[in-house]
């Protein structure tokens, strides 16, 4: 275990092998400790995500808990058909924009955490909503 003594400006290697792509951009990773960012270090070649079509997700109409995690769905759309729904967990998706629910008036819990939506909006209509999960990183605007 390393010690640290008061008064002491000390440098610190973190080993970053365990985590994941999802786990913060380019700028940040390439950060150091003091702020100043890594000049040695190249920005990632991994390709953005692109998202999917809805049409290619199969949804059962008689589902009452849907889980559509990381799907990489970028936009709520197609839901229509799962009127009976009482949870939808669409988290960790590249959804954008909260739209198209309307039609989900027996919805009681929404899950829409990690995900790019900076306002909440459209929810009028879910007058049965009573549990709901959204980024704490963000300012949303009503």
């Amino acid at each position: 275990m390393a010690t640290l003594s008061v008064g002491e400006p000390q440098e610190m290697e973190v080993d970053r092998r365990g985590e994941s792509e999802e786990s913060g951009d380019d700028e940040t990773k390439r950060k150091s400790l003091n702020g100043e960012v890594d000049s040695l270090q190249a920005p990632s070649t991994v390709p953005e995500e692109s998202p999917v079509d809805m049409d290619t997700i199969t949804l059962d109409p008689d589902e009452e808990d849907v889980d559509l995690v990381h799907c990489r769905i970028g936009k709520i759309e197609g839901l229509e058909v799962l009127r009976k729904a009482k949870t939808i967990s669409l988290r960790q998706n590249l959804i954008k924009h909260i739209e198209n629910l309307d039609s989900l008036v027996s919805l009681r819990e929404l899950d829409l955490y990690d995900n790019q939506i900076r306002k909440l909006e459209n929810l009028q209509a879910l007058t049965e909503l009573e549990n709901t999960e959204w980024p704490k990183k963000h300012h949303y605007q009503s």
